[in-house]
């Protein structure tokens, strides 16, 4: 009576899910095991669709989250390319300007020791001069005290 009982909830249950083929009494417990797995992963396919469904809702909310993030990205990646040639430049005035600065800084001390050159030339005419000057008083003098 056992099997009978068996026979007709699993045929009730094939029946309720479509299966109208006729089940012979030998196959109740394969049919059964099936039918229980059957069930068991049609459970566990409609959870991890449900699951799914709510990955699918989260990532949309995140994409429409970072939208705002991607347009400023997008804007300071342009902003950040544009100061880096801003800087590049600058760095390329700075070294032409440095290296105008450094060829002035030796024109200007080449000029300075010619000067320098001059100006110790000049003193040392300057003392020949004197030399020669006060020679010239002293003699003047000499001559002039021995008219006296």
């Amino acid at each position: 009576m056992e099997i009978e009982a068996r026979h007709s909830e699993l045929r009730k249950r094939l029946d309720g899910l479509g299966f109208g083929h006729p089940l012979p009494l030998s196959a109740i417990g394969i049919v059964s095991a099936i039918l229980d797995d059957l069930i068991q992963t049609s459970e566990k396919l409609k959870c991890a669709n449900q699951k799914i469904e709510v990955l699918h809702q989260e990532k949309a909310a995140w994409e429409l989250g970072v939208e705002p993030y991607k347009c400023d990205n997008s804007r300071l990646l342009a902003e950040c390319n544009e100061l880096h040639l801003e800087l590049i430049k600058q760095q390329d005035k700075h070294i032409l300007a440095n290296t105008e600065l450094r060829s002035r800084v030796r024109s200007l001390q080449a000029e300075k020791k010619q000067l320098e050159e001059k100006c110790l030339a000049a003193e040392c005419k300057i003392r020949d001069l004197q030399a020669g000057v006060s020679e010239s008083v002293k003699s003047r003098k000499d001559t002039a005290n021995k008219r006296k």
